[in-house]
């Protein structure tokens, strides 16, 4: 070694290769004393870390915003860092393995884009290696698809059945286009025109871009050209009436968003809805004259249809119009009325009746009517009146009616069948609430419970427990819990008689020994 005066001295070796070392110091002294006891041990790591793979990601385009980063490397290292495009512009530090040669960062929002991933390892040495790049791009997002909306509406309704226009918007990363007709996928290229009937139809537009993302779009249209056809039953076309208040009633053979009436070319008058397909109003105090009204119905697509009726009114000349022979209100409609007596309406009244003809019955002094409007194959129309309702009957359908506006059911009617265009029907009393639930205002206060489940408005309701004290009676009260002398013993019988036997021996034996006691003493005495 250098001599560094008499006491330091010094060594240099230029060419020591990577490795760990054990360094022994030999020194003397002037009269040949030697030390070699000191050591010394150290490492020399002078390498950077090999990274020797990058499993993720790979040089490819991913389709989702996750991303997993993950690198193996040649020794134990002490931090690793990702950095896409630049290690200023978005660095993260991964997680190391638990032999330390390996590290992973996953990152879960990542836009789509192209990148360059830069890993940085260092060693325990601070050895770095920032080598190691990876080029990879995300695109998670499908192209836009849909329909062109000046052509095709979703939810519209057409009234024109020729050729409909379809034409598709999509963004410029589309491949590929194609839509589905009803029956079969059409690659689309252009403009299309496809040939609709009347009918609904969903029309589903898909589109890829070159990773596979896909979209779609649905829109439904509905193609209708036919507007709805008006049936009249009141007023019939020619007829006279002969009561200056008359209901207009039509019907429509498909479901109808309008119906209105204008009498004598008059304006508009919007009709009440009593379904879909049924329409009537009344028309009060007409004037003795003839009439013309024209009815105006449109479906839910806008198509327009129109019917024209002239009558006459003649109330006048009818004379007195409070009924028939048998008191029965009668108008031109009607032209046939039977009596139901209370005895053929509590056990079941049945009936067969055409159209126009009707059934009086008497409901708690009332007279009512049950009407048959119009028989179809199968179903029937039946009017209720003195408070007007309405029903359209299946076969076997019964339906019941609440004629005096209580909420309560008063009267049945059952389409049994139809026969010869006569409706079947059984017609006879009926009981029940008509909405028990909605009406109903029972409480556990107004029931007068405090305590117990009960069923109120068809509902189960808790209405309380009782404290440790009480119990919930039958009828829903706490009551305080008495004492319970069930369990006491007791004395039959025959244990009662055994008692009063001995007490009486024991009275018996007390007299006796009494006697005995006195009767010594007589004889101590003397006496």
């Amino acid at each position: 070694m250098n001599v560094l005066g008499s006491r330091y001295f010094n060594y240099t070796n230029a060419s020591i290769a990577d490795g760990s070392y054990t360094t022994r110091f030999y020194c003397n002294d002037s009269a040949g004393n030697q030390n070699s006891s000191v050591t010394r041990v150290f490492t020399k790591d002078n390498a950077a870390p090999v990274i020797n793979n990058v499993t993720a990601p790979t040089a490819r385009n991913y389709t989702t915003s996750s991303i997993n980063f993950s690198v193996s490397v040649n020794e134990d290292i002490g931090t690793c860092i990702v950095s896409l495009d630049g290690l200023n512009a978005s660095n993260s530090t991964m997680s190391l393995n638990a032999t330390g040669t390996g590290a992973n960062y996953t990152n879960t929002s990542i836009a789509d884009g192209s990148y360059t991933a830069s890993f940085w390892c260092n060693d325990s040495a601070g050895n770095v290696n920032n080598t190691v790049t990876r080029v990879f791009s995300v695109d998670a997002t499908a192209p836009t698809v849909g329909f062109n909306t000046t052509y095709v509406r979703a939810g519209y309704n057409y009234t024109s059945a020729l050729n409909r226009q379809i034409t598709i918007h999509n963004s410029s990363d589309t491949i590929n286009t194609w839509w589905y007709n009803g029956t079969a996928n059409l690659t689309y290229t252009e403009t299309a025109y496809i040939n609709l009937t009347n009918g609904t139809y969903t029309l589903i537009a898909y589109a890829n871009d070159t990773h596979a993302n896909l979209r779609t779009n649905i829109s439904i249209i509905k193609i209708d050209s036919v507007a709805p056809t008006i049936s009249v039953e009141v007023p019939e076309d020619g007829e006279t009436y002969d009561d200056e208040d008359i209901t207009f009633l039509l019907y429509t053979d498909e479901t109808t968003s309008w119906c209105g009436y204008s009498l004598d070319d008059g304006a508009n008058t919007t009709m009440d809805v009593y379904n879909t397909t049924l329409f009537n109003i009344t028309e009060d105090n007409l004037d003795d004259g003839d009439y013309n009204v024209t009815f105006t119905c449109n479906d839910t697509t806008g198509n327009i249809d129109t019917a024209f009726v002239e009558f006459e009114i003649d109330a006048v000349s009818s004379g007195d119009d409070s009924g028939d022979d048998s008191g029965n209100p009668v108008t031109n409609f009607w032209t046939l009325t039977t009596n139901v007596n209370s005895s053929q309406f509590s056990s079941g009244y049945s009936t067969n009746m055409s159209s126009h003809s009707r059934s009086k019955i008497v409901i708690e002094g009332a007279d009512h009517y049950v009407g048959v409007i119009s028989v179809g194959s199968r179903t029937a129309t039946i009017n209720i009146s003195s408070t007007p309702q309405q029903a359209v009957l299946d076969i076997g359908e019964t339906k019941k009616f609440d004629v005096d506006s209580d909420n309560n059911y008063e009267l049945s009617v059952t389409l049994l069948g139809i026969s010869s265009s006569r409706a079947s029907l059984l017609i006879q009393a009926a009981s029940g609430i008509v909405n028990p639930v909605a009406n109903c205002t029972d409480s556990c206060t107004s029931k007068g419970y405090n305590c117990g489940n009960w069923t109120l408005c068809n509902s189960s309701v808790n209405c309380g427990s009782c404290n440790s004290t009480q119990s919930c009676s039958a009828n829903g009260k706490c009551e305080t819990i008495e004492a319970d002398d069930s369990n006491k013993p007791v004395m039959s019988l025959r244990t009662k008689i055994l008692w009063i036997i001995l007490a009486l021996i024991i009275v018996v034996i007390i007299a006796i020994a009494s006697r005995m006691y006195l009767r010594g003493r007589y004889y101590k005495k003397g006496w």
